[in-house]
């Protein structure tokens, strides 16, 4: 993933004797893989791979700093939304007349895994 600041941040602004940024940040090219087995009705089961590409995920941030503190300190951190996933599909066989349900459900559980790894795993 790379990480870039959208537009300019706003800051720094005292905010009782405490000095306080926000930036909107993306991580693009967040990249994802999934392995999994399906079975519809009485086909049999099939394996297949699935992987996709974000276009981006935008992260709003704010960073605080006392006057007497030495460090900075993380004040908020929110995933505001994950854009556009392109998927792609391998090992379907039969299941490839399903594609459409299965796209829907990977991007929503995908979607959702990117909010997860970034909201908890960017912050500290």
């Amino acid at each position: 993933s790379q990480v870039i600041r959208i537009s300019d941040c706003l800051g720094p602004t005292n905010i009782s004797s405490v000095r306080v940024i926000n930036c909107t940040l993306s991580f693009n090219k967040l990249q994802t893989s999934y392995k999994g087995r399906e079975k519809y009705g009485v086909l049999p089961k099939v394996t297949n791979d699935a992987n996709g590409n974000t276009s981006n995920a935008n992260v709003d941030v704010s960073v605080s700093k006392a006057l007497l503190d030495s460090k900075a300190t993380l004040r908020s951190y929110i995933v505001r939304q994950v854009r556009r996933l392109d998927t792609l599909f391998t090992g379907l066989g039969p299941l490839i007349k399903q594609m459409k349900v299965l796209e829907e459900y990977y991007k929503g559980r995908v979607t959702q895994e990117v909010f997860n790894v970034v909201q908890n795993r960017f912050q500290y």
